[in-house]
């Protein structure tokens, strides 16, 4: 993985990327728009408080209580960055 300072010198200065970094940057890209490509659970959020780790399945089993009550925001995978 690149470092946060060489991203943002390869970003401010517009510099010459190695055909590593470019893998490393593509690796990288694309394990997160894996991981945000579809919520791996809900937070049901209500008067009582927050509630995390709803799968789909069940989000929709309780949707007339989300829909009534409660607001829901979708929780996301960590992405796996390949080496």
């Amino acid at each position: 993985m690149i470092s946060d300072e060489r991203l943002e010198v390869i970003a401010k200065y517009d510099t010459f990327v190695s055909l590593g970094e470019t893998e490393a940057m593509a690796k990288e890209i694309q394990a997160y728009r894996k991981a945000f490509s579809e919520p791996a659970g809900w937070l049901l959020i209500g008067e009582e408080g927050a509630y995390p780790g709803f799968t789909e399945r069940e989000l929709i089993k309780d949707l007339f209580m989300v829909i009534e009550r409660n607001s829901h925001e979708p929780l996301y995978r960590k992405p796996t960055i390949p080496e």
